[in-house]
């Protein structure tokens, strides 16, 4: 993870009803299975989170076109 800042950057709820912190934030590169890379900007570290979860909130406002097809 690059430009890498802690602080409170306030919390989430899992559905077990669980609130995790989360306590970094920074940029991170994500290689597509196509071998395109993009870089994600702000994304959260959340302390106890135990998998990586990528919002498609997150991937639209930051300029991404996210796709949904049949497999």
């Amino acid at each position: 993870m690059k430009n890498f800042r802690t602080g409170n950057f306030g919390k989430v709820r899992l559905t077990n009803d669980e609130a995790l912190d989360i306590v970094g934030m920074g940029d991170i590169n994500l290689r597509t299975f196509t071998g395109t890379v993009w870089t994600l900007k702000d994304v959260i570290y959340i302390l106890g989170l135990k998998t990586m979860l990528i919002f498609v909130g997150m991937l639209d406002a930051q300029g991404y076109r996210v796709t949904f097809e049949d497999g």
